[in-house]
């Protein structure tokens, strides 16, 4: 015969009543047939003791029994599958090859014709299993192999830059992976202490959460009184420095910051010289070049921002 189904399994909903099912794929040996029973949380294994598989009868001249049906539960086995869950009848054949054919002995048509069958069936059984794994494609290079399981143990399966499988960490919380960084913030009791995880519960940022009312996100211009000479951080956006002294403010590398960073100085009638760092500028200075606030000027105030490429302005 020629196997003409692809098939090795079937599917079939519970409905509390049926007890026979039938499957449409060539058997060999009833042995062959496995079963498996899906709770809808929970896949189960049968147990050969709560089933019968009956193999329809072969049609000559073909030697393999195509189809038959499995009998689930056989009288005691428990009870028929309920609605909800389901029942798999699957083809799992022994990776065994038992015929043997002696020399200058009569070859059966037979013999060899299900020799032949088994191993269809066992080329189907190998393929339904690839079909089940995770595959790259076809026009993708070999994929790295992934390290040894003391490294990946209880790590999540994640892909590097190029594609390749790889360990990562990371938490479950119900069913979604986060970062173990964001935990903090997942697991906050109020939004207020999520904000705060993340850092916009903080003035220093410029923003700051349930400050004015109760879910209000609030900018905020933070008092800063410095006495001493200071370098500013990413941290000091949008904050009021005030110079209680004649200094030096010495302003962050513009290539760590983001168009838009700023910071307020206030002079409060001192000399205070404002320092870029030697690859910026400060418009219309040239590179390098400190902006001077004069004493004679008075009590002055700036704004001072960068563009994120090199300049500052004010």
């Amino acid at each position: 015969m020629t196997v003409s189904a692809i098939n090795v399994s079937i599917t079939y909903q519970g409905d509390g009543v049926t007890t026979l099912f039938a499957f449409p794929f060539p058997v060999i040996n009833p042995t062959d047939i496995i079963i498996f029973i899906s709770t809808g949380t929970d896949v189960i294994l049968g147990n050969p003791a709560t089933y019968q598989v009956f193999l329809n009868p072969p049609v000559a001249p073909n030697p393999t029994p195509v189809g038959g049906s499995v009998l689930y539960p056989v009288v005691g086995g428990g009870v028929p599958v309920p609605v909800g869950q389901t029942i798999t009848i699957y083809r799992q054949q022994t990776t065994v090859q038992e015929t043997s054919f002696a020399n200058q002995s009569v070859l059966y048509q037979t013999v060899i014709e299900q020799t032949f069958d088994f191993v269809t069936m066992l080329t189907q059984q190998l393929q339904e299993v690839t079909d089940r794994c995770i595959q790259g494609s076809p026009i993708d290079p070999a994929m790295a192999q992934l390290p040894p399981a003391a490294v990946r143990a209880n790590m999540f399966l994640a892909f590097d830059s190029m594609g390749n499988p790889m360990p990562a960490a990371g938490v479950v919380l119900g069913n979604v992976v986060i970062s173990p960084a964001m935990v903090p913030v997942v697991t906050a009791a109020t939004v207020q202490v999520a904000a705060t995880a993340l850092g916009i519960g903080t003035p220093a940022f410029g923003l700051q959460f349930g400050v004015s009312a109760p879910g209000n996100l609030d900018q905020n211009i933070q008092l800063v009184h410095v006495a001493t000479d200071t370098i500013l951080d990413t941290f000091d956006h949008m904050s009021r420095i005030i110079c209680d002294v004649t200094l030096n403010i010495t302003l962050p590398k513009v290539s760590t910051l983001w168009n838009g960073w700023g910071v307020w100085i206030n002079s409060r009638s001192h000399v205070v010289n404002v320092i870029p760092d030697a690859g910026d500028s400060i418009d219309p200075l040239a590179m390098g070049e400190a902006l001077v606030m004069e004493a004679a000027g008075g009590d002055t105030t700036i704004f001072i921002q960068t563009d994120g490429g090199g300049v500052w302005f004010f």
